[in-house]
């Protein structure tokens, strides 16, 4: 009990919570626990125990193992996981993007590293922040620093992450566009 409201510890709460919701926020749910230290990696085994022999449990099992804490925010992991569903799983998430110079650009969500000339980054931009004039022109100039610094770039929005299909012809046609 804390302040009179029964809690149970972060483990218990995402065996319970992550089969309630669509695979998607399932996802978003253990990859913010990790993110904000509420778990642990070593902690997502007792997680799927906790969920054993309840309905959802596979689900849960299954999310685990795609779980990262390196996804930044519920969008990240909405982009990401019709990426791992269509087996083109980014390389990397928070990836430095670095100039000619070595001096960082920026953190990319994800990338695509392996069989590339070029990096491809995927950048998810979420609409409350990313809407606004000046969030916007910064990730316009984001944009070509990271253009400049001999990297490809894909940007999904919330709208996006609700058509898994069109993330996953975006992220191969793009993929497709420079192999090494």
């Amino acid at each position: 009990m804390v302040g009179g409201f029964r809690m149970t510890i972060p483990q218990r709460t995402l065996a319970d919570s992550v089969p309630l919701f669509d695979r998607a926020t399932g996802l978003s749910l253990l990859d913010s626990a990790l993110n904000l230290e509420r778990i642990y990696p070593e902690d997502l085994a007792t997680v799927c125990e906790l969920a054993k022999g309840r309905r959802g449990a596979p689900k849960v099992r299954e999310l685990a193992q795609y779980a990262d804490g390196r996804a930044a925010s519920p969008l990240e992991s909405r982009v990401r996981l019709p990426c791992i569903d269509g087996n083109i799983p980014p390389d990397e998430l928070q990836w430095p993007v670095l100039d000619v110079n070595g001096v960082l650009l920026g953190y990319a969500d994800m990338a695509w590293l392996k069989n590339r000339r070029r990096p491809l980054v995927g950048e998810a931009d979420g609409e409350d922040e990313h809407g606004k004039p000046k969030p916007l022109y910064r990730d316009r100039r984001r944009g070509n620093d990271f253009t400049g610094a001999a990297v490809d770039t894909v940007r999904f929005t919330w709208l996006d992450s609700k058509s898994p299909a069109y993330i996953q012809s975006t992220v191969r046609r793009a993929l497709a566009a420079d192999v090494a």
